[in-house]
Order: C-alpha cells, then sequence, then structure tokens
C-alpha cells in the first residue's frame, strides 16, 4: 500500500511497459488535476472511486489502482 496519491503514480509511470499502461497513467493524472482545480471536490472522496472503477486489460495497472 502507498502512503499517498504521489507515491503511487510514480510507481506506476516508472513500471510502464506498453502503450496501454501510459494511457492510464496520463488518464489517472488528468483526473487528478480536475479533481485539485474544483476545492468542493474531496480527493478522499472521488479518487478512491476512479480508481476503482477504471478499467485496463493491464493486470498491473488494474493491482496498483485498486489496492491504492
Amino acid at each position: 500500500m502507498y502512503e499517498n496519491y504521489e507515491e503511487a503514480m510514480n510507481y506506476i509511470i516508472k513500471n510502464l511497459k506498453n502503450p496501454e499502461e501510459l494511457l492510464q497513467a496520463a488518464a489517472i493524472q488528468a483526473l487528478d488535476i480536475v479533481v485539485r482545480r474544483f476545492n468542493n471536490i474531496k480527493g478522499e472522496l472521488i479518487l478512491p472511486i476512479l480508481f476503482k472503477n477504471l478499467r485496463s486489460d493491464s493486470e498491473r495497472i488494474k493491482y496498483e489502482t485498486i489496492d491504492t
């Protein structure tokens, strides 16, 4: 388990192996920017929902996003 979102994202990006994983990481980062721009949306509430519903064929991305 990671201590924070940034640590989890850094791990995912560092270990990318294919283009599909790169797209997933970019999508997660884009969603993070949206969440941070809207102060009335709490990251603790929306980010776990986004991670839980993230769809991917990559077992590594599924594992990293579901457990964070």
